[in-house]
């Protein structure tokens, strides 16, 4: 009688330390979800849809090198010129004006929007997407006082 008891409590012992979870499921218990990014939005457009390159207007820059430099083809880049020199001339862009290209994310990378900064408020953004198009906007502004 005393075996059989051993061998009873044996086998419950046994039977325990199958149904503890194995070293994999405590892992899979206590992961922990990644919070979604947040947001960006700006100048109208959901940032964290492209690839966001910001930069400067150089001495020797110009729009259409800008453009070629980010991969636009030559006859594509007089094709926007000549779209858009209503709304953005350019050869009136200035040499220390920021500027911010959207691309794609996808591998080819190609260019969607183009925008100039006028000035701290005012910008212009050339719509490289289905139709060439552009149009002015202005930035939110907030004036606080003390």
């Amino acid at each position: 009688m005393k075996k059989f008891s051993y061998l009873l409590m044996l086998m419950m012992a046994l039977t325990a330390c199958n149904d503890q979870p194995k070293n994999e499921e405590i892992a899979d218990n206590t992961k922990t979800e990644k919070p979604e990014p947040a947001i960006i939005s700006e100048y109208g457009f959901i940032l964290n849809d492209y690839e966001v390159v910001r930069d400067t207007i150089r001495n020797g820059d110009s729009f259409g090198v800008i453009l070629g430099t980010h991969g636009v083809k030559p006859n594509k880049i007089f094709e926007i010129v000549n779209k858009v020199r209503d709304t953005l001339n350019p050869r009136r862009i200035v040499v220390g004006k920021p500027y911010v290209i959207l691309k794609g994310r996808d591998s080819a990378q190609t260019p969607k929007a183009f925008i100039y900064e006028n000035d701290l408020v005012n910008y212009t953004v050339v719509d490289l997407r289905d139709s060439i198009s552009a149009y002015t906007a202005k930035k939110p502004v907030t004036i606080t006082k003390k």
